[in-house]
This record gives structure tokens, sequence and C-alpha cells, in this order.
């Protein structure tokens, strides 16, 4: 499959181009079609209010259902704080679903056999999906048949270790 990595979809206010003031989707997606391109990732087009801009890209991914993704466009200063939040209600579908789970600053870890842990992270991504049209996931799976509480065992081998 081919996939587009950066394409303009909505009206936006930041420039003056066609990309950016009014980007249609009808003309790209002939012209997608064509090139045998069978998915694509959408940006906003610039704007002052990328609350909106971001919303109107979701609407159009959740209309186009494996055809788009979409990409969220923040303002540094005007959204300080809005990740934080998204994230913050994503770290408590974890916490509530009653698995053993640490978060730091860089992941949330959760553990459990595979298909509880993997209800919890679809939650999590729907929760987060709910409000952002973009969601940005990084898994990493330890597999290990018989082995439980590796969560603080493997940290408290580690401890050991350094104390002696």
């Amino acid at each position: 499959m081919i996939i587009d990595s950066h394409c303009h979809a909505g009206k936006g206010d930041g420039l003056t181009g066609p990309w950016d003031t009014d980007a249609r989707l009808g003309a790209y997606l002939r012209r997608a079609a064509r090139a045998g391109i069978g998915r694509t990732v959408l940006f906003a087009a610039f704007s002052s209010d990328y609350r909106a801009a971001n919303a109107e890209v979701g609407r159009i991914v959740a209309r186009y259902p494996g055809r788009f993704s979409g990409y969220a466009m923040v303002d540094a200063a005007r959204d300080a704080g809005r990740v934080r939040d998204i994230v913050a209600e994503a770290v408590r579908v974890v916490r509530e679903s009653g698995l053993p789970n640490r978060t730091d600053a860089m992941f949330t870890t959760i553990e459990g056999d595979w298909e509880e842990t993997m209800a919890v992270v679809k939650r999590a991504v729907d929760t987060v999906a709910a409000r952002a049209p973009r969601v940005s996931l990084v898994l990493k799976a330890d597999l290990r048949p018989g082995v439980t509480d590796a969560l603080t065992a493997k940290v408290e081998t580690v401890e050991r270790y350094l104390r002696s």
C-alpha cells in the first residue's frame, strides 16, 4: 500500500495558498486514486484556532475510516496543558483497570495477560481518540509465560545489585 504522509485538509486562515486556506479533498482523492495511494495522513490547514482545525480533520478521518489518519497540529503557547490533560485521562483508564501499573516521565507500564492488557490499551487509546484527531502509541510487550509481578521484581533486582 502506498501512503501519502502529508496532506492538508479543511479550512484555514494561516497563510494565503490554496493548501492552507481551503484544502478540499475531492481533487486530491482523484489524483491519489490514479497514483495508487491507498492511505493518507491529514494535517489541518494552517489556522489561528488549531482546536477547531484539528476537530475538522477528526471529522474527515471519521467520515473515511481506513482511508485517512489525522495528525494534530498544536500551538505550543496557546495549547499549553491540553496534551497533558488528554494523556492524564489515558493514564486514568490504566489506573482504574485494576492491573498493576506504573507511570514515569515517558511511559505508562501495565502488567497482565495479553487479552486484559490489550483491552486496557484499547480503552486508553479510545479515550484519547475521543478528544484528539491523532493518537500516537508506543507499545512494547515482554511476553514470558508463567512470570508474574515483573513490574516490581525487575526493578528490585536492579536495586539489590546497586546496593551490593
